[in-house]
């Protein structure tokens, strides 16, 4: 899978020094990743909640910290949409 929006993660684990290297982990793991189907995904990450169609929160840090990325399954591409604390996942609106 090809990782768009790569600054979030950078910015965030600058902030979140205890979210770096689990960040760092996911963005690995993702782009090494061949996701045809959300099935797929959450055989990976079966803990990660599907949201609509293409929208996906994966829990960071032990659940701390909330990663919401869109998958294009057809073209390959994950976009991370933003991350936040868990009170900021609150607030989130999908």
């Amino acid at each position: 899978m090809t990782v768009l929006g790569k600054n979030h993660l950078v910015t965030f684990a600058a902030k979140h020094s205890d979210a770096r290297s689990t960040l760092s982990v996911w963005e690995k793991e993702v782009e090494a990743a061949t996701w045809a189907s959300p099935s797929d995904l959450k055989l990976r990450y079966p803990k990660a909640s599907l949201v609509g169609k293409d929208n996906v929160v994966f829990n960071i840090g032990g659940g701390r910290y909330r990663l919401h990325v869109r998958v294009n399954y057809a073209t390959s591409i994950v976009i991370v949409v933003r991350i936040g604390t868990h009170n900021d996942y609150d607030q989130w609106v999908f």
